[in-house]
């Protein structure tokens, strides 16, 4: 054998104990018979042992569980991030940049006779205000684009720029 032969059938060898050290005998109550069957059926034809096979499939429901349960902690921390934060019922309200951009997320402001805006950019406004609803009188700075407030409004009497 070569050198090279030598060094690989020793490091398959360490392989082979090491993956045995971690194996043990254990026997499992409650199996179902026809599922041992089926197990024994494709440990026959892939010609691998009960215990690969059943190492296979617990590997596999372990890490489909793993899998879900960051798919579900992944979808309610997008929620909770894409929730929107309601600001409503006030007779008069005036807010800034500064103001928005500490709500960390979306706003729709409903039901205001009167909301000022001071010191705010486009930005501010595409970032952090999702809507405007049922406002009777918008004022906002005269740099802030009319256009892109126009698609937030629903049920705005009138808008002044100032």
């Amino acid at each position: 054998m070569t050198k090279e032969t030598n060094q690989k059938s020793r490091e398959k060898k360490e392989t082979d104990s090491e993956e045995n050290m971690i194996k043990k005998s254990i026997s499992i109550k409650g199996v179902s018979t026809d599922i041992y069957k089926r197990i024994n059926e494709i440990a026959r034809e892939t010609g691998k042992t009960i215990g690969e096979i059943t190492n296979e499939a617990f590997k596999f429901f372990v890490s489909t569980v793993d899998g879900a349960r960051q798919v579900s902690k992944n979808f309610v921390d997008g929620i909770s991030e894409m929730s929107i934060q309601t600001v409503s019922n006030f007779k008069e309200l005036e807010l800034n940049g500064k103001d928005l951009r500490e709500f960390s997320r979306k706003v729709s402001f409903r039901n205001i006779n009167r909301l000022v805006f001071k010191n705010i950019k486009d930005d501010d406004v595409r970032k952090y205000v999702d809507s405007f609803v049922h406002i009777e009188e918008l004022v906002l700075p005269r740099d802030i684009s009319k256009a892109l407030v126009l698609q937030k409004c629903n049920f705005v009497s009138k808008i002044t720029q100032i």
